[in-house]
């Protein structure tokens, strides 16, 4: 259905527009109606733990980050390494930051400098968490680091002059 309007400015010309009801209609009550399963579903942001021998030097550990899809837009979500039986500065370099997926990406990775010794001591763990996703949302927003220790009673140095006793 179509619906012609006449009008005049100046009395000089006659303009005509022609608008057709059904469009309107039609696309004013998809606006209202939008149903939420046909927007389209974010990705979901997920972290996997990791753990890694400790080492007497400096190593890396390395968490894997994962879309549940590839997105077509920009996603990012920020990271944070907290303490837990391993202490920052002492076992580990402690981080954060915000990873940022192109569009059609699904994994990056977060590493976390874990600082070795020749200490004999149980093995420790720490925490990265995620938090504010953008164009996403979070399906598992923390994950356990575990640094393995890896050194034995035979690894201990003691001084050339000894103890007494």
């Amino acid at each position: 259905m179509a619906v012609c309007i006449n009008f005049k400015i100046d009395d000089m010309k006659t303009y005509v527009f022609t608008i057709c009801l059904f469009c309107l209609l039609a696309c004013s009550q998809a606006a209202k109606e939008t149903p939420a399963e046909m927007l389209p579903e974010p990705p979901e942001i997920s972290i996997s733990d990791a753990e890694v021998t400790e080492a007497d030097s400096n190593n890396e550990m390395v968490f894997s980050v994962q879309l549940s899809k590839a997105s077509d837009e920009l996603v990012q979500v920020k990271y944070d390494v907290q303490e837990g039986t391993a202490t920052a500065a002492f076992d580990y370099v402690s981080t954060l930051g915000t990873l940022v997926f192109q569009p059609g990406e699904t994994e990056k990775t977060i590493s976390v400098s874990i600082i070795g010794d020749n200490v004999l001591e149980v093995d420790e763990s720490f925490k990265v968490l995620l938090s504010e996703p953008v164009q996403a949302v979070l399906l598992l927003s923390e994950a356990v680091g575990t640094i393995r220790n890896d050194d034995t009673s035979d690894d201990i140095v003691v001084p050339a002059m000894g103890y007494e006793t």
